[in-house]
């Protein structure tokens, strides 16, 4: 049985294929296996996929697996975690690529500590047409590992989806039985928030050993009309695991304002970034929908004192009709949350 399992879905797998797995076969910690799993791709995916693991393959053991239908990467990574053997969990994409010491590192952090979740950083890569940039991605970190009521407060309100930079202990998430939603989007950030809700021991390494790479031009052709929808869908999963767990109540402002941002703010920018017309009726749904899980939003602790969300959140409180006229209110909007993920 290996240490450590390492899932990755993936459909109509891109042109990184080749590049992923020489990052995955060049880890200077050996003790792993790896699952891919094929959420039903349209392509030769899952064939190249194998043909070229086999041509590069060192003897670290990998089993193929495919979802029952094409369903998003939330059950494609459930069907991962049914199927993992090893002690510790770790979600990469197929498009990205690893550090050679990402999985040494981690796991001799998280065994170390005796830690739950086990973070790094990333680089961003946004790959246009004629140039690369970078971009450092991290969460909030802390001194300690023991996570406190004050610190869990502080992860519930300024956490981002990172899904690939976190080593999972497989017994921390059996405890609580936390799986993803069966997404298309934002599944990641449902999974995440219940962790962060349960975790008792949380560690960093603080160094980029994961490389997470966009591809700018596909971006622009891809429009979804129901993203916006998904990431709302997604914190509701977070609100149910909550209360499910009798956690909700004591953490109720803290869940509040995560949801404004996360299940509100940030699904609206999506709507009008994905929709060519899109109506302030749909807005004033989706605040009266936000007002019936939380009908003192207005006097939430933490909007009070971040002034840019606040900004953003009375601007579309007032001005619905002027967030639909235009592009640069949309540019506007961005730049307010863009600290605020």
């Amino acid at each position: 049985m290996a240490k450590v399992s390492v899932i990755i879905p993936f459909y109509n797998a891109s042109k990184h294929i080749v590049q992923c797995i020489q990052s995955i076969q060049s880890q200077t910690y050996k003790d792993f296996e790896v699952l891919f799993i094929d959420d039903c791709s349209t392509d030769n995916s899952s064939v190249l996929l194998q043909q070229t693991w086999e041509e590069q393959n060192n003897n670290i053991l990998a089993r193929f697996y495919k979802t029952e239908k094409n369903s998003g990467p939330g059950v494609a990574r459930n069907l991962g975690l049914a199927q993992a053997s090893g002690e510790y969990i770790l979600f990469i994409d197929i498009d990205d690529s690893m550090d050679k010491e990402m999985l040494e590192l981690l796991i001799t952090k998280a065994e170390t500590h005796n830690l739950d979740i086990t973070e790094c950083q990333a680089i961003k890569i946004e790959a246009g047409e004629n140039e690369e940039e970078h971009e450092l991605l991290s969460n909030p970190s802390f001194a300690g590992k023991n996570v406190s009521d004050k610190r869990r407060r502080k992860l519930l309100t300024t956490y981002t989806a990172y899904i690939w930079t976190l080593l999972f202990k497989k017994e921390f998430l059996k405890k609580y039985n936390i799986q993803f939603p069966a997404q298309r989007y934002s599944e990641d950030n449902a999974f995440i928030g219940c962790c962060l809700l349960t975790v008792s021991r949380f560690g960093h390494v603080k160094r980029p050993l994961y490389y997470y790479r966009v591809d700018k031009e596909s971006l622009l052709n891809k429009k979804n009309k129901d993203k916006y929808n998904e990431k709302r869908r997604s914190f509701d999963h977070i609100l149910n695991f909550a209360n499910k767990n009798g956690l909700y109540t004591n953490y109720e402002k803290e869940l509040e304002f995560s949801y404004l941002k996360k299940g509100y703010l940030r699904p609206l920018l999506d709507y009008l970034k994905e929709n060519d017309a899109p109506q302030s009726e749909q807005i004033l749904d989706m605040e009266d929908h936000l007002y019936e899980l939380f009908p003192t939003i207005d006097k939430n602790p933490y909007l009070e004192k971040n002034l840019n969300v606040r900004f953003a959140f009375n601007l579309i409180h007032l001005a619905p009709g002027i967030v639909t006229s235009g592009t640069q209110v949309l540019k506007d909007l961005k730049k307010l949350l863009s600290g605020n993920k």
